[in-house]
């Protein structure tokens, strides 16, 4: 376990510096893979009435959306900050999943065959398995089950909800893995959650709602902590249901997906920034991972070995993310 970085239980202030130019948030926007469990609320009611009743208090993991799957026009808004020209970039969108990607070459066709590959697998799973989509509990999985079911399955018994709160992590770290072979440096991003693989210094920015910490805080991320999973849940942020009432919560591993559902399930601590503290204790009882990030409106905490840098200086790096 890594010692405390810095946490802190009282009020810190933001930089107080001018707004930078914008780049690549650690934004919490919803992944369209989760939007898809809408479609099925229905059936995952009736699904419920005879499997085992779920607890109220795990509800926003579900991640279950009040809105259609088509994309709003803002809805990947912080990918339009990206000024680094090192990387190619190019976007897969199949059915509800929308990847931005980034690699030393233009890799579109070799990401759509794995988005495929892993779809079919996650898709097919379903098929049999309908609890899966829409349990608010962990979900026991066969030792023959695709390797990105028991991905999720495994970081959602962790985290102790539902493994559908661990989809958009799975699926960029899969599809990041699948492309490694081909390029040395891969970045995907999956409605706010990260799998990062770098041969160089990058920046991620972490955006926050109306926190005056918003867009003046980055994580600045070394090659030799990669590959690492990035992941963010918030409340204020996107369409998620959730529990708590944190402007962002952030967390580190080198497992994305553990990542993507560890910020859903201490997200859904956060009720006030009171409970910072028990959040940050939560987290670091939690083997595998490497950091967390907690901001409530001006409050924020942190723990985990990370470098926090003002937004501002990114002006001196050639590639932020």
């Amino acid at each position: 376990m890594h010692e405390p970085f810095c946490h802190s239980e009282g009020v810190l202030r933001p930089p107080g510096h001018s707004d930078p130019e914008p780049f690549a948030p650690c934004h919490s926007e919803q992944s369209e893979e989760s939007r898809g469990t809408q479609g099925r609320l229905r059936e995952g009611k009736e699904s419920h009435r005879s499997g085992q009743a779920q607890r109220p208090k795990n509800l926003a993991h579900a991640r279950l959306r009040e809105e259609s799957l088509s994309l709003s026009p803002v809805s990947r808004f912080y990918r339009l900050g990206i000024k680094d020209t090192d990387l190619v970039s190019f976007n897969v969108v199949i059915k509800q999943t929308n990847l931005y990607i980034r690699a030393q070459h233009n890799l579109k066709d070799k990401a759509v065959k794995s988005v495929m590959k892993h779809r079919r697998s996650l898709e097919g799973y379903i098929q049999h398995h309908p609890l899966f989509l829409t349990t608010l509990e962990p979900y026991p999985v066969e030792q023959s089950a695709p390797a990105i079911i028991k991905e999720m399955a495994m970081a959602s018994k962790i985290a102790g909800i539902g493994p559908m709160s661990a989809v958009a992590g799975t699926i960029a770290e899969a599809v990041g893995k699948d492309l490694l072979p081909f390029s040395p440096e891969i970045i995907v991003e999956n409605g706010g959650d990260i799998f990062l693989k770098t041969s160089k210094k990058r920046v991620v920015g972490i955006y926050a709602g109306e926190s005056p910490f918003s867009g003046k805080i980055a994580l600045e991320i070394k090659p030799q902590e990669t590959p690492l999973g990035i992941c963010t849940s918030s409340a204020t942020v996107g369409h998620s249901l959730s529990l708590g009432y944190a402007d962002a919560v952030v967390i580190l591993s080198p497992s994305t997906a553990l990542a993507d559902a560890m910020a859903t399930a201490i997200g859904n601590m956060v009720k006030d920034a009171d409970a910072i503290p028990q959040a940050i204790e939560k987290a670091k009882d939690i083997p595998g991972l490497y950091g967390i990030i907690i901001i409530k409106g001006e409050q924020l905490g942190v723990w985990g070995k990370m470098k926090i840098v003002p937004q501002a200086t990114t002006r001196s790096h050639r590639s932020p993310l």
